[in-house]
């Protein structure tokens, strides 16, 4: 069976299933452009290559499992870009 763990802090959201991991941190401490990135985290413990562009498939499936958590447990998200909470 696959386990999927999700979590938000701080204006950083993770969501880890199987070995891979979407990572979204706001800017600008995340990247520029806001957007999320996937790590295989078997392969990539550190985290250094972002498979984002390669897998949109996982990543959108993880996205999904995020937007699914979030609406469950009323995540709170960052209402102001760059604000910090």
């Amino acid at each position: 069976s696959r386990t999927t763990f999700s979590e938000e802090l701080y204006g950083r959201t993770y969501v880890y299933s199987d070995n891979w991991k979407a990572v979204w941190i706001e800017p600008p401490f995340g990247p520029a452009d806001g957007e999320w990135t996937l790590y295989d985290i078997r392969a990539d413990r550190g985290e250094t290559n972002n498979l984002a562009a390669q897998r949109p498939d996982v990543l959108g499936d993880l996205k999904s499992k995020w937007n699914d958590y979030a609406a469950r447990v009323g995540a709170v998200l960052p209402k102001v870009p760059g604000m910090i909470y």
